[in-house]
């Protein structure tokens, strides 16, 4: 089995969480420092990229499952710190950074989906 990074779907050091990410909306008491957050995400996004890499070079082992189920939360993870961010943005921001990051995570849920497939065919 491939050696993992340690609670690759957690938040990076030093970030602080969304408030209110469960529901889908923004409760934050200070304001929000959108590059700081874009970089979250950024991090967020290469951990599950990783972890999606993992999965498919353990495909045909009897770690495959196991693989999957990370990929699955580390894209979970970085979804959610995504949808958090846009839906603390103002429409014009929002459209901005969408611009910028939203064809690469989509790309990261295809390749989810890609891996997911794999699985669900081994069974």
């Amino acid at each position: 089995m491939a050696a993992r990074p340690a609670a690759a779907a957690a938040a990076p050091a030093g970030a602080a969480p969304l408030s209110g990410l469960w529901g889908g909306r923004w409760f934050a008491s200070a304001p929000l420092d959108v590059a700081k957050e874009v970089d979250t995400v950024n991090e967020l996004f290469a951990a599950a990229r990783d972890e999606i890499e993992y999965a498919k070079e353990e495909a045909e082992t009897v770690y495959f499952n196991e693989s999957v189920g990370e990929a699955k939360k580390a894209v979970e993870a970085c979804l959610g710190r995504w949808e958090a961010l846009l839906a603390a943005l103002p429409e014009e921001e929002r459209a901005r950074v969408v611009r910028s990051m939203g064809l690469k995570i989509s790309q990261l849920q295809a390749e989810y989906d890609e891996v997911a497939k794999l699985h669900l065919e081994d069974h």
